[in-house]
């Protein structure tokens, strides 16, 4: 897989974080270009939400837009562009609401694993399992933070985890495409 935004088969893969304004919030869709994304795997705990969506797009710098069940508070995308997938569909998923956050998932070699989280608190995630490519910090409340890697190799289990230093109301989910 080549992380590349150009040509067929370009499968977008979207990581979005969301916090609620007065309760828990959902993601009630994402589109590119007009187009919806699928959600593959979501998790909400308290006012935050974590979920990963995926579509097939070439548009080279494509209009997304998030739609919430109310307001959001703060709301943080990661995307991941990816060609040679086989499907935009993940072969495989996991949630956590713990501390750390347990995200293993089977991997098949040549596809790519992706993770996301959230958390009250200004705490920080050390990942296991995938790089880091973003972690920040809104409004002095809330931690989002996602990352990736291309697998290479079958792995039953690929051990995905992240400890949190400090927070609550964690959502964390991870999905492996190929």
């Amino acid at each position: 897989a080549n992380l590349a935004l150009t040509g067929p088969g370009t499968h977008l893969i979207i990581l979005v974080a969301a916090r609620g304004n007065i309760g828990a919030i959902t993601i009630s869709g994402v589109t590119v270009e007009g187009v919806s994304a699928t959600s593959q795997v979501s998790l909400g705990t308290g006012l935050n939400r974590a979920e990963v969506f995926s579509i097939e797009s070439t548009v080279a710098t494509p209009d997304i837009v998030v739609t919430t069940s109310e307001t959001a508070t703060s709301l943080e995308i990661g995307v991941i562009a990816v060609t040679g997938l086989n499907s935009i569909t993940a072969s495989a998923t996991a949630t956590s609401s713990a501390d750390p956050a347990s995200l293993n998932v089977d991997v098949q070699g040549g596809g790519i694993v992706v993770a996301t989280g959230i958390a009250q608190g200004i705490p920080t995630m050390a990942w296991t399992g995938v790089t880091e490519f973003y972690d920040l910090t809104r409004e002095s409340l809330v931690e989002y933070t996602g990352g990736y890697d291309l697998t290479t190799i079958a792995e039953t289990p690929r051990t995905v985890s992240g400890n949190w230093s400090s927070g609550s109301n964690f959502a964390a989910c991870s999905a492996a495409f190929r």
